[in-house]
């Protein structure tokens, strides 16, 4: 074997572990920005109605269909996010959410452990505090739901006096 080969094998296996962390680090940032945003899009929605402005439409007050295409470009966090935050109020485990993708359209046979992926993705996302944990008696491994309030469709005017 040329010893040249396996310097560029080495080398190339080296690059593909530093772009693998530079994703992962940049994935947990968007989770962590992504939060950010929703928090304080909910603070400006929540005094908008107090001084007659419209509120904001959340990221995730309609969700769009979407399709394995789509999906594949996001990537596995987004679309595990996506997932969860179309069900406000519904709690997940990682196989609800493998099943859901699978539905979906995503293509599970690239991974050797889809399950494994997913609870890491899980795992970062609640980190990043994006989504939250749920955790219960019969659940030891846990399960997952949207930091997202459920969407009301009406907001009730102030009341103009207290009685």
């Amino acid at each position: 074997m040329d010893p040249k080969y396996k310097e560029m094998f080495c080398k190339a296996n080296e690059e593909l572990e530093k772009l693998q962390v530079d994703k992962a680090n940049v994935e947990t940032e968007l989770a962590s920005l992504s939060a950010q945003i929703e928090a304080m899009t909910k603070t400006v929605n929540a005094i908008a109605p107090l001084i007659g402005e419209p509120t904001i439409p959340q990221a995730g007050d309609l969700f769009p269909p979407v399709g394995s295409a789509w999906l594949k470009a996001a990537g596995i966090s987004v679309a595990t996010q996506y997932v969860i935050d179309c069900e406000t109020g519904k709690s997940f485990s990682a196989t609800d959410i493998r099943n859901e993708l699978e539905r979906l359209g995503w293509d599970w046979s690239k991974y050797k452990n889809p399950l494994s992926t997913i609870h890491t993705v899980l795992k970062r996302l609640a980190d990043a505090d994006a989504i939250k944990r749920v955790v219960g008696v019969l659940e030891p491994t846990g399960r997952y739901s949207s930091k997202r309030p459920r969407t009301v469709t009406q907001v009730p005017p102030p009341p103009t006096s207290l009685r």
